[in-house]
């Protein structure tokens, strides 16, 4: 095998694992009864994936919530901010 065979095998590898970090994952579906829809709005920022028990994903940033204390709020990195996204 030349060095020119061998870079062009590992060529498409190395693309893949840059494209696939660069791009990253997919949010997971949720598992069935994960979220809880109140009014519109998400009681927690997280919930489970579907088919895992300990594999959970965060909602989408500035999706409405309620917060601790049944406040408005938004969805912020898993966390229920009060008051309305920026």
């Amino acid at each position: 095998m030349t060095m020119k065979s061998s870079v062009a095998s590992l060529l498409p590898l190395v693309a893949s694992i840059v494209l696939g970090t660069v791009d990253g994952q997919p949010k997971c579906e949720p598992a069935t009864g994960a979220r809880w829809i109140i009014k519109g709005r998400m009681l927690g920022c997280r919930y489970r994936c579907a088919y895992s028990l300990r594999h959970y994903e965060n909602e989408v940033d500035g999706r409405p919530c309620y917060t601790d204390q049944y406040e408005y709020g938004y969805c912020y990195d898993g966390e229920c901010w009060p008051g309305l996204p920026r």
